[in-house]
C-alpha cells in the first residue's frame, strides 16, 4: 500500500494520532500511530493540515489493497533467510 492511497480524516476510520509532520511542497507527509502501536506513513495534499499530537481517523481504501499470505515458516527464526 503506497502512502498516497491512505486517507486521514477527522471523523471515522481507525483512530491514530499524528506523530510526525513534513510539509514538501507539493505533498504533506504524516506519520500516524495506530492504536496497536504501530506508525503508517501517509502522504496528504497540503491543504490537509494536522499537526503532532492531533488525534486522527485512518481510512484506507480496499480497492488499493493486495494481501499475502504470511509463510508460517519464514517466520521461524531458525528458518533460513530469517
Amino acid at each position: 500500500m503506497t502512502p498516497f492511497w491512505i486517507l486521514l480524516q477527522r471523523v471515522q476510520g481507525a483512530p491514530a494520532k499524528i506523530s510526525e509532520h513534513v510539509f514538501l511542497g507539493n505533498t504533506s507527509e504524516y506519520h500516524a500511530r495506530l492504536e496497536s502501536g504501530r506508525v503508517i506513513r501517509i502522504q496528504a495534499h497540503p491543504t490537509q493540515r494536522f499537526a503532532a499530537g492531533d488525534s486522527v481517523w485512518i481510512e484506507v481504501d480496499g480497492s488499493q489493497c493486495i494481501l499475502f499470505r504470511r509463510d508460517p515458516e519464514a517466520a521461524r527464526p531458525d528458518s533460513p533467510g530469517a
